[in-house]
């Protein structure tokens, strides 16, 4: 027979099993969150201006090798095809296929994700020679970072 003291006893035990719980999930939650924070140090947004100036080198010098190590997403398929366009909406003529980075502005380092905003400059369609702001979008990969979106930002 059940008493009303165990009762008593067994809602108490199931409130606290509960109120445990809840506390556990929101711990989780704000350590969670805590290790995504953003990270805006010299040293982060120096490492991803780095590698965008090492994929941009090495597809203005052919090297294909570093292209494959260090692009993903769409900059990695244009890779994968042979393509040595960094950018999106670069100039189709390839025998001219030189750019130059500089000037970054808003690096934005999020966990394993970055983007970036510089001033690219060289045959870049119809403004060649003329500076346009161009977007990178870049994943963290181990300790490096890899190149998986550029184009030219339109105003």
């Amino acid at each position: 027979m059940t008493t009303p003291t165990s009762n008593r006893t067994r809602g108490t035990t199931v409130l606290l099993g509960f109120l445990t719980l809840a506390a556990a999930l929101v711990a989780g939650v704000l350590i969670g969150r805590s290790t995504h924070e953003r990270s805006e140090t010299p040293a982060d947004q120096n490492s991803v201006a780095e590698a965008v100036r090492t994929v941009v080198d090495a597809a203005n010098t052919g090297d294909t090798s570093t292209l494959s190590r260090r692009t993903c997403g769409d900059v990695g398929m244009r890779v994968n095809e042979g393509n040595r366009q960094i950018l999106a909406n670069q100039d189709t003529d390839t025998s001219t296929l030189h750019i130059g980075v500089g000037d970054f502005h808003y690096i934005t380092v999020d966990g394993n994700t970055a983007t970036a905003y510089a001033r690219v400059q060289g045959k870049l369609g119809t403004a060649e020679g003329t500076p346009q702001v161009a977007f990178f979008a870049l994943v963290r990969d181990d300790n490096d970072w890899k190149l998986c979106t550029a184009t030219i930002s339109q105003p």
